[in-house]
């Protein structure tokens, strides 16, 4: 796995106009097929299982889980036993769960009522107690250990950026991400964090991982759902395709399509001041790009790498 994924500049006429320089971090380029932020909020709460010297690591996630696709193939590589509880009333059969299933990840569906239940600690006591000698891993693999990998990817970005940052963007799932980077802001820096689900309470979801200061005074947040999580309508598909065309670069649905789509719809309303300088971070998550052409016909691009994989099931 590379040290560092590459930081690369987004050229537009868009953003040009308004004398803004938009650079992204490429995570969908770290770590191979596993990519993205995962491996990152992952690196040290993998350390820690080594280190108490676990068997099994035990998640949750659904059925085209970024996280679980991650925590199997890391897992694998590790030489751990994984399980996914998968939210879901019975294990599907896509490209997401194949892998997963490939990888060596036992999957166990638990309905939405229980799997509401993820976080409570009677619940966790009692997995525990069936998988013995086991690590578990919030689901999205948001806890105190993910922010420490997020924090070096600031250090890294800082040492990539030829100039001032203003404002980083990130999509706002279960908030990991976000704190990570707020955490290592400097000056006048802001993190801008796009919802990609309906209902979030964002800043009770950040206030886990930082002091209601530093809440106030660097983390905004967006609503960028464009109708709820696993919706991606024909305007943002339509955006992710001509992004790939324009700038090579492959969006997911769910994700990071729909924080760079919003992020220049923010642009175009004249949201950032002229001359800003934006970094958007790529978080990954493209292996669920397949699943999603899958179960809805659609052809969004996917990296070759992941297509290849999935050829090869």
């Amino acid at each position: 796995m590379q040290d560092w994924s590459p930081f690369q500049s987004v050229i537009d006429e868009r953003l040009s106009d308004r004398e803004i320089r938009l650079w992204m971090k490429r995570d969908d380029l770290l770590g191979g097929p596993a990519s993205g932020n995962k491996i990152r909020k992952l690196k040290y709460q993998l350390r820690q299982a080594k280190k108490l010297n676990v068997r099994t690591l035990v998640t949750f996630g659904g059925a085209y889980s970024n996280h679980l696709f991650a925590v199997a193939g890391l897992g694998q590589a590790l030489g751990l036993d994984t399980v996914g509880y998968v939210r879901s009333s019975s294990i599907p059969k896509n490209k997401t769960t194949n892998q997963l299933r490939k990888w060596g990840m036992k999957l166990i569906p638990l309905d939405r009522e229980l799997y509401r239940k993820k976080e409570d600690i009677s619940f966790l006591r009692d997995l525990q107690e069936q998988h013995l000698n086991s690590y578990l891993i919030p689901e999205g693999g948001s806890s105190q250990l993910a922010m420490p990998g997020i924090q070096e990817m600031v250090t890294e970005i800082r040492e990539q950026c030829p100039t001032q940052i203003d404002y980083f963007v990130c999509p706002f799932g279960t908030g990991a991400t976000m704190a990570g980077i707020a955490a290592e802001l400097r000056y006048d820096e802001k993190v801008l964090g796009c919802m990609v689900l309906k209902g979030l309470e964002p800043k009770e979801m950040i206030r886990r991982f930082l002091p209601a200061e530093s809440l106030a005074k660097t983390c905004h947040f967006v609503e960028a759902h464009y109708g709820g999580f696993a919706k991606c309508p024909a305007e943002v598909q339509s955006f992710i395709q001509t992004f790939y065309d324009v700038h090579g670069i492959c969006l997911d649905p769910l994700y990071t399509g729909k924080m760079m789509k919003h992020l220049f719809e923010l642009i175009d309303l004249g949201r950032f001041p002229r001359g800003s300088v934006i970094v958007a971070i790529h978080t990954g998550g493209l292996q669920g790009t397949a699943g999603y052409n899958e179960r809805f016909g659609i052809n969004l691009p996917i990296p070759k790498e992941i297509l290849n994989l999935y050829e090869e099931n």
